[in-house]
């Protein structure tokens, strides 16, 4: 399952793309951002965009920052504050306490505005993914597994040895695609764990009656005429016993591994 997310993460992607090409991308972004060249940062931010998915480690925290904060350049040019917002609590849920560049934004710009609105915009409520079954997950440049509802952010998971298998930007209150998960604990069938419950009852009962038939069989005071009558008693309560101990092994065992399946 992992090779096959692998192969749709990688289905367009002509070959796979560093972390570090990507910060390349993002700082010729806001070069020509600063450049006042609209176009060139229209085509870099693109390029990052559909770049994400090649890409073959995780992000860290300094270029997570980076790619929201290109974002918030982004919003910025299309006149979306929201949006720029949302991008600048991204930046700063990657790196707390971060301020803006006054190269890029002089003070009194419009962005240093969005920063402080995300500064105090309250903390957003988090979901916890499932632990994968290999490999590790990255929110926002950060290995874990609480990932924030309220705001888009940047998922990552590698493979056990560290490749990306997937990597893309998830919107506000959505899934993450699905991953192989680590399965803990045992679970149990219930229909099955029931039939063992009471087929051991009924090993239990028949062994006891059994048992019964046999003592009553060796005691001397039995009469001789009763003694056939016992054995055959002894016999068939013995054999049912064993047939249902059996039974109870058996569903016992299934209970487990069908519901752990």
């Amino acid at each position: 399952m992992v090779l096959s997310l692998m192969s749709a993460a990688l289905a367009d992607c002509t070959e796979p793309v560093t972390a570090q090409r990507i910060s390349q991308m993002i700082s010729l972004g806001e070069a020509a951002y600063q450049n006042m060249d609209e176009a060139e940062f229209r085509r870099a931010f693109a390029t990052v965009q559909s770049s994400l998915p090649c890409v073959s480690t995780p992000f860290n925290t300094a270029q997570t920052t980076s790619f929201w904060r290109m974002h918030a350049l982004a919003a910025f040019l299309d006149r979306d504050e929201d949006a720029g917002i949302i991008a600048f609590q991204s930046v700063l849920a990657s790196t707390p306490g971060y301020s803006l560049s006054e190269s890029l934004a002089p003070m009194g710009h419009p962005l240093q505005t969005w920063l402080e609105s995300a500064l105090v915009a309250p903390a957003s409520l988090e979901s916890v993914l499932a632990t994968p079954s290999s490999g590790s997950i990255f929110i926002d440049g950060t290995a874990g597994l609480s990932a924030p509802l309220a705001r888009p952010y940047l998922f990552q998971l590698t493979d056990e040895a560290g490749q990306l298998v997937i990597s893309q930007v998830i919107p506000a209150g959505q899934e993450p695609p699905r991953y192989p998960v680590l399965r803990t604990g045992l679970a149990v069938n219930m229909p099955l764990a029931i039939t063992a419950g009471v087929s051991g009852v009924v090993a239990g009962g028949t062994w006891y009656l059994a048992t019964a038939r046999e003592d009553t069989f060796w005691d001397p005071s039995t009469p001789t005429s009763d003694l056939e009558l016992l054995q055959r008693q002894s016999n068939t309560l013995g054999t049912v016993a064993l047939s249902a101990g059996i039974l109870t092994v058996g569903t016992g065992a299934a209970a487990v591994f069908v519901g752990a399946w």
